[in-house]
């Protein structure tokens, strides 16, 4: 988990996110939470169980399917990346637009990808369906 993230006042005015609220206004409510679960490049593991678990220990009404279908959606109107490696599922959002709001990132880390996490494919043949695969 991120140690620091920032949340921009323009989150609440994203039209990717307002396009998640016309489907379903908890995976909303979810997305500023969902942020602080990423790392310092943006991305981590797209398991559900595990997010659940990171981000949202005690609240037993956001249940593991709950947190699938906001990834599903914030999939699905472009505001993250689902793909695997090496047989995993990973989540990430895109480094122009990570780094426009996490700031706080010096930019010699920035150009030195040191992300636990693989990098997203640079095609278009990335998992962007909201199918549950547990890893």
């Amino acid at each position: 988990m991120a140690r620091k993230v920032f949340v921009s006042a323009d989150i609440s005015i994203d039209e990717q996110l307002a396009e998640v609220a016309e489907r379903d206004a908890q995976s909303t409510l979810l997305w500023p939470w969902f942020l602080t679960y990423l790392d310092d490049w943006g991305r981590g593991a797209a398991n559900a169980k595990r997010l659940k678990a990171k981000v949202f220990p005690n609240f037993e009404f956001i249940t593991i399917g709950d947190v699938e279908k906001a990834l599903g959606l914030f999939a699905e109107v472009g505001l993250v990346l689902l793909y695997e490696a090496d047989g995993h599922r990973y989540v990430a959002i895109a480094a122009d637009k990570w780094f426009r709001y996490q700031t706080h990132i010096r930019h010699e880390k920035r150009d030195h990808d040191r992300s636990r996490y693989p990098a997203p494919p640079n095609d278009t043949t990335a998992d962007t369906s909201a199918t549950s695969r547990e890893h």
